[in-house]
C-alpha cells in the first residue's frame, strides 16, 4: 500500500501525511480486539438482512467507514513503525495523524456497536422492521418509534461528517439558486425511478430553504438501490417533517463538534 499510494510513479503520489490518513480509513490501524456490538452488523450470505445489519452497513458506507471490512487490523503502533522506516523525516507527523484519527474512528465504531445492540433488542417489537417502509407510512404528528429515532440519529451522525463539504460543493455549482436545486432534484428523483405523490411534489416545489433541498439532493445522490434505502428516500421525499428532524440531528452533531473544538 505504501508503494502504490506514495512511491510508485503511476500511483496517486500521496504525501506521507495523506498516506497515514488513508491507512486509518482502511481499518489497518485499529487494534485487533473486536468492538462490542459490531458483530450485529455481520451476517452469513445465506441469512436475510436484519434491521441492524442492513441499516448499519448502509450508513457505515454513507459515513465512509469502510474500516469495518478490514479483516486483519495491525494496530496503530505497527503501522507507525512501518511508516517510520519509509518516511523518517515525517514520522512524528504521521504518528500524530494516525493516533488522532484512529481514536476518532474507534469512537465512531463503538457508538455504532452500541446502537446495533440497542436496535437488536428493540427491533422485534417496533413498527420499523428493517425495510424502511415505516418512513413511507409516516404521518405528520406521529411519534417516532425507538428504532426510527435511532435510525435518524445514526443517519444524522453519518451525514454530519460530510455535510459542510457537500453543501460547499452545491454552492460552488449552483450558488444559492433554489431553482437550480429544484431542477437538479427533479432530475435525480426521476432518474432513480422514485415515485412520489402530488402532496410530496407540492412541498418540494414550494421549498425555499436551501438546506432542505441540499439534504434531499444528498439522499437522492446515493448510488444504492436496496429496498431499505429506496423506501428511506421515498419517506423523506414525502414528508418534510422527517427532513426537519434529520436536519436537527445533523446540526446538533455539528454544534457538538464545534463545542468540543472550542473547549
Amino acid at each position: 500500500m505504501i508503494q502504490a499510494g506514495s512511491l510508485h510513479d503511476a500511483g496517486p503520489r500521496w504525501t506521507p501525511a495523506q498516506l497515514a490518513s488513508a491507512l486509518v480509513s482502511t481499518g489497518l490501524t485499529r487494534e485487533p480486539e473486536p468492538i462490542d456490538g459490531l458483530d450485529r452488523l455481520d451476517r452469513p450470505d445465506s441469512v436475510p438482512s436484519s434491521v441492524y445489519s442492513q441499516f448499519g452497513n448502509a450508513f457505515l458506507d454513507m459515513a465512509g467507514l469502510s474500516a469495518r471490512n478490514c479483516r486483519y487490523p495491525l494496530g496503530a503502533d505497527a503501522v507507525i513503525a512501518c511508516l517510520r522506516q519509509h518516511f523518517p523525516d515525517d514520522a512524528e507527523t504521521c504518528a500524530q495523524i494516525i493516533e488522532r484519527e484512529t481514536a476518532a474512528l474507534t469512537q465512531d465504531l463503538r457508538g455504532l456497536g452500541q446502537w446495533a445492540e440497542r436496535t437488536t433488542r428493540a427491533s422485534e417489537r417496533d413498527v420499523e422492521t428493517g425495510d424502511g417502509e415505516s418512513f413511507v407510512r409516516y404521518r405528520p404528528g406521529d411519534v417516532l418509534s425507538i428504532v426510527q429515532e435511532a435510525m435518524l440519529s445514526q443517519l444524522g451522525t453519518a451525514i454530519s461528517s460530510t455535510w459542510a463539504s457537500w453543501r460547499a460543493q452545491l454552492d460552488d455549482a449552483m450558488q444559492s439558486d433554489v431553482q437550480k436545486r429544484h431542477r437538479r432534484l427533479i432530475e435525480m428523483i426521476n432518474g432513480a425511478g422514485i415515485t412520489l405523490t402530488e402532496r410530496a411534489w407540492a412541498w418540494i416545489d414550494a421549498e425555499e430553504d436551501p438546506a432542505m433541498l441540499d439534504l434531499l439532493l444528498l439522499l437522492m445522490a446515493k448510488d444504492d438501490n436496496t429496498l431499505f434505502l429506496a423506501n428511506l428516500r421515498r419517506g423523506f421525499g414525502e414528508h418534510r417533517d422527517l427532513c426537519l428532524i434529520l436536519l436537527g440531528y445533523i446540526n446538533g452533531r455539528e454544534s457538538e463538534s464545534e463545542f468540543e473544538h472550542s473547549s
